[in-house]
C-alpha cells in the first residue's frame, strides 16, 4: 500500500514537471533551421541553442510518456519514473554547475543551454533505445 502511494506521488510529480517542459517547448519556436553553431550574432546564438535545448527537452518528455504508457501500471514503469526524476534533478543540477564557470559573464546562458540541449541529447538516446526495442537488444522492454 505505502509502495502503490508513493508511486502514484512519483508519477503526480512527474506530470507537473513533464507538463512544465511540455508547456516551455510548446512556447518555443520550432527548432532551428541551421546549424547554432554557425549562427554570428551572440544574441541569436544563445536563442538557437535555447530552443534546440527546449526541443530536446520536449521530445525527452514525448517519448518518456511513450514508453510510461507502454509500460503500464509495472515495476519497469515505477523504476522509468524514479530514473526520469533522478535524470531532470540531474539535468538541471549539473548545467547550474557548469554555468558557475562562467558565473558573471555573458557567456553563462550560452554555456546553460548547451548543456542542457546536450544531456537532453543523451536522455533521449537512451529514452528511443527503449523505445525501439527490438527482439534481441539487451536491457530493453520490447511492446507487449
Amino acid at each position: 500500500m505505502i509502495a502503490s502511494k508513493k508511486a502514484t506521488s512519483l508519477r503526480a510529480a512527474l506530470g507537473v514537471a513533464i507538463s512544465a517542459l511540455f508547456a516551455t517547448a510548446s512556447l518555443a519556436a520550432d527548432p532551428p533551421a541551421k546549424d547554432c553553431n554557425q549562427v554570428q550574432d551572440y544574441k541569436e546564438m544563445v536563442e538557437c541553442h535555447t530552443r534546440d535545448a527546449e526541443t530536446t527537452n520536449a521530445k525527452v518528455a514525448q517519448a518518456y510518456e511513450l514508453l510510461m504508457k507502454r509500460l503500464g501500471t509495472s515495476p519497469a514503469a515505477e523504476a522509468l519514473g524514479r530514473s526520469q526524476k533522478a535524470w531532470l534533478e540531474y539535468q538541471t543540477s549539473y548545467c547550474a554547475f557548469v554555468a558557475l564557470a562562467n558565473e558573471g559573464g555573458s557567456i553563462v546562458r550560452l554555456t546553460r543551454a548547451l548543456c542542457t540541449a546536450t544531456i537532453a541529447k543523451a536522455r533521449l538516446h537512451e529514452l528511443e533505445y527503449q523505445v525501439d526495442c527490438r527482439e534481441g537488444f539487451s536491457g530493453c522492454f520490447k511492446s507487449r
